[in-house]
């Protein structure tokens, strides 16, 4: 039996216990009204609350680490942004607004240099001030990560482009980047603030063991990787504790397991419920589906340029030639309920360019582009073959962590051999499979299947940007970088828009992945929690009420 399999029977039990429990309290006698007298002063206390019993949110995978600079996850995000801060936030329609900086503005005649003031009603969880000092080391702490090598928030750090920071005194500090840079406020909500005194003579190594100390409304009490990461509302929080005073974070890749769960009553929120089955878990008393139109990308990889791997990669007609073999139309009807629509880029909507449509399922196409790349079916074995070498992939997907990533990544495997690829797909556990993506990807195998977040701006395509932490495929195209410096440093709009939309046509040509979706992000909740779901993938349990 297994460990996850045990926790479901815990749960049932569990609720089980639960009702006998209340239906015992039911026989209870009653007393006749007017004869009711005072408690005792020895009389034991009430019973808590039903509020204070935790909350319990199943993801798909575990937090990686205590340091929120060196997760690699959403997963390990939505247990970080409980304890710490940043200098801005989104909120529920995506828009920037003040966390812990109150108001912020370009300064400098060369667009440059920024000035952000700070609230002065705000310490850390272990009463050391939050200040300019803070702000200053967190921004320095994640450059030096990055000059030492440390696997970091080096997408963050590549699309700040920082120059320096300073404090101009103690709540008020100047951010200069290398270059005019017009989404800085957008980029700083991933900033989280940290205390000096905490880590200022921890190593980064040291930091991934080391409770956090943020300002955030929770405190991390305990992680039990693989088991659970437990949190309490922090009672002193400024802006008061939040209404929901516990949470209880367990990783559970097996949909099944997390279907049972909530609806045995073991858990109160679950993530990635397949789209077939929110007909049966809507139709379980208790439970209810609730979906958003999200804007994670979902790509499949393909290795080439920086990061090369299988030769006939570096060949776009092959790379596209994989758009033209995906049966997108397919795959939705059969493992996504007909939800979502194929993707042709990997930005966003508003800001990407109508223009741009999906590759069409056209297998003959397929086969035409392989051809004429010189890879040629040998019809004993199926398998194309160039110069003796066979058109044999390594394809790494994990399970769990995305919506139907591992039956998604099967899918697109057939139709690949349909056109005489040969495909080896391995799944990889989500830690593991993390660590392959570091570093740009470098340990990945010819193909994979990754998900990444938004930033809700044109910053969507600084995924295949050269030095984005995102590119992990290796994608570089000198007409890309170009338009990319420009798009960078433009403060109007329209002249954004052309270049963003410039890009984006690059990419569609240059075919440097498979486009599948941008995935539709579906939750099952239990009645007890008043909650809703966000497009950025953000669980925020300060926006949730116990019912």
């Amino acid at each position: 039996m297994t460990r996850w399999t045990k926790l479901t029977l815990f749960a049932l039990l569990l609720a089980m216990v639960l009702v006998l429990a209340a239906c015992g309290g039911a026989t209870e006698p009653t007393e006749e009204p007017g004869e009711t007298e005072e408690p005792a002063e020895t009389e034991e206390p009430a019973e808590e609350p039903v509020e204070h019993e935790p909350v319990v949110i199943l993801q798909g995978v575990d937090m990686d680490n205590m340091d929120p600079y060196q997760g690699q996850t959403l997963s390990s995000t939505n247990i970080h942004l409980h304890v710490f801060e940043s200098l801005t936030d989104r909120d529920a329609n995506m828009e920037t607004q003040p966390m812990l900086a109150t108001e912020w503005g370009i300064i400098s005649d060369d667009n440059r240099t920024w000035e952000f003031k700070l609230r002065e009603d705000v310490v850390f969880q272990n009463g050391d001030p939050m200040n300019a000092d803070a702000v200053v080391f967190s921004f320095e702490r994640l450059d030096e990560m990055i000059q030492a090598g440390v696997d970091a928030d080096n997408h963050t750090h590549a699309i700040l482009d920082m120059e320096s920071i300073v404090a101009v005194d103690e709540y008020t500090v100047h951010l200069t980047t290398n270059s005019p840079n017009p989404v800085v406020p957008q980029i700083v909500n991933s900033m989280w603030i940290l205390s000096p005194n905490v880590l200022a003579d921890v190593s980064f190594e040291d930091a991934t063991r080391l409770a956090p100390v943020g300002t955030g409304p929770y405190k991390l009490i305990e992680w039990i990787p693989d088991e659970y990461v437990k949190m309490e509302a922090w009672e002193d929080y400024r802006d008061g504790a939040p209404a929901v005073k516990e949470i209880m974070w367990r990783p559970v890749p097996e949909t099944a397991t997390r279907i049972a769960e909530v609806k045995a009553g073991g858990s109160n929120l679950i993530v990635n419920v397949p789209p077939d089955l929110v007909d049966d878990v809507n139709s379980h008393s208790g439970v209810e589906v609730r979906t958003v139109a999200g804007g994670r990308r979902i790509i499949i990889g393909i290795g080439h340029g920086r990061n090369p791997r299988h030769p006939a990669l570096e060949d776009k007609r092959v790379r596209q030639a994989m758009n033209y073999a995906f049966d997108a139309e397919g795959m939705f009807e059969s493992l996504l309920g007909g939800l979502g629509e194929p993707a042709g880029t990997i930005v966003n909507p508003p800001n990407s360019n109508p223009d741009i449509k999906p590759y069409p399922y056209d297998p003959d196409m397929a086969a035409e582009l392989l051809d004429e790349a010189g890879w040629t079916l040998n019809t004993d074995t199926g398998i194309r073959e160039k110069d003796g070498e066979k058109l044999s992939l390594v394809f790494h997907t994990p399970d769990g962590r995305y919506i139907q990533d591992r039956n998604m990544a099967q899918v697109i495997a057939s139709d690949l051999e349909a056109v005489g690829f040969e495909i080896d797909l391995q799944v990889v556990e989500w830690s593991i499979f993390i660590s392959m993506a570091a570093n740009q990807g470098a340990g990945f195998g010819d193909l994979h299947l990754i998900g990444s977040g938004t930033s809700f701006t044109w910053m969507d395509i600084a995924f295949f940007a050269a030095e984005s932490g995102s590119n992990r495929v290796g994608f570089e195209n000198e007409r890309f970088e170009e338009l990319y410096a420009e798009l960078s440093q433009e403060f109007d709009t329209d002249r954004q828009r052309e270049l963003l939309w410039e890009l984006e046509d690059i990419v569609r040509e240059e075919a440097p992945c498979i486009f599948t979706w941008f995935q539709v992000d579906i939750y099952a909740a239990s009645d007890r929690l008043d909650w809703q779901p966000r497009a950025d993938e953000r669980i925020r349990m300060t926006e949730a009420t116990l019912r």
